[in-house]
């Protein structure tokens, strides 16, 4: 063989070489995501945040982990994570609130606190079946001079959160007096929550022959109020409304009855009043119609008056994730 047509032929035998071992890497589109994470008798796996501290100062950090868990109890790699906040709190890294979970079926990310408030931080597969997981951050303190924020991060697509910052509406005259809505908190079978869950399991161990329903009762809502005028603020009711993620109003309750005091000075008042009523396995805002599944941000209005008799009404926002959620 002349030398010419040797080298001819180690260039083809080349060419097919890396034609063979060219294929493109896997990636969770290549994966039948709904086998892993939903078996055939409708168990289904979960996304899990785990965060180094869910209290964090003003312009401080916290790192954070997000696993994609399949039905068998083992982490997923190569899935696709898409995560999201609500205002103030913000995702640094990644800057676009998008990963792939690596060989331990985890990633891992770092959140900021912008400004003083409560606020939710939620992730879900990208792909594949519905699985969220959400935690309530609280940022802490006051903004330093001079602090500019965290430039190219992302979030604030969950909404407003609850702002612990009084407002020009709250205080019109600029006296340094205020009437603060500080907190808003989901409690559902007696532990704080933002996952509501909207619809009862009736059958917890699997059992057909036994009788074994889900844990399932009336949601609650716990308001802390804080007052720096001279007066006791006194609240007699509230009512809400169900906004989606565009602000839309898709739900309202009616006028609910509440009893919350705040004396002032400075101190604060924590008073609890119905969110949800629990009802032949369904969970629904009080007389008017069902919840329904996704994120939703609720607007709620204390009405309450002074001391010296003149109408204190106050209203916050927040965040919260519904869905037929197990817990048995």
């Amino acid at each position: 063989m002349n030398k010419k047509l040797f080298l001819i032929l180690l260039t083809m035998v080349s060419v097919a070489t890396v034609a063979c071992n060219s294929g493109k890497t896997a990636d969770s589109g290549d994966t039948d995501l709904s086998s892993i994470f939903v078996s055939d008798n409708g168990n289904t796996g979960r996304v899990q945040i785990d965060l180094s501290t869910t209290e964090i100062p003003v312009a401080g950090t916290a790192s954070f982990h997000v696993s994609a868990i399949g039905v068998d109890g083992q982490a997923v790699t190569n899935v696709r994570i898409v995560c999201d906040t609500e205002n103030d709190l913000r995702i640094i890294e990644p800057s676009s609130g998008t990963f792939y979970t690596a060989g331990y079926g985890s990633a891992s990310g770092v959140i900021g606190c912008e400004d003083n408030g409560s606020f939710l931080f939620a992730c879900s597969l990208g792909d594949g079946p519905t699985l969220r997981d959400t935690v309530l951050v609280k940022c802490q303190g006051t903004r330093p001079i001079g602090f500019a924020g965290f430039p190219g991060s992302f979030g604030g697509g969950l909404g407003n959160g609850v702002s612990d910052i009084g407002s020009d509406e709250e205080d019109p005259d600029n006296t340094g007096f205020t009437v603060r809505l500080t907190s808003v908190e989901f409690i559902e079978l007696g532990s704080p929550t933002s996952s509501i869950d909207i619809q009862q399991g009736q059958n917890c161990d699997g059992d057909v022959t036994t009788n074994d329903p889900e844990p399932f009762s009336d949601a609650s809502v716990r308001f802390t109020v804080s007052n720096s005028t001279e007066q006791i603020v006194r609240y007699t009711s509230y009512s809400y409304e169900v906004l989606d993620l565009d602000g839309s109003v898709v739900d309202e309750s009616p006028v609910l009855n509440l009893i919350g005091e705040a004396v002032g000075g400075g101190s604060s008042g924590t008073f609890t009043g119905l969110f949800g009523f629990a009802n032949g396995g369904v969970k629904s805002v009080p007389g008017n119609s069902n919840f329904t599944s996704g994120f939703k941000n609720i607007r709620f209005t204390l009405y309450g008056t002074l001391s010296d008799g003149s109408q204190q009404d106050i209203t916050a926002s927040q965040a919260g994730s519904f869905n037929n959620f197990n817990n048995c």
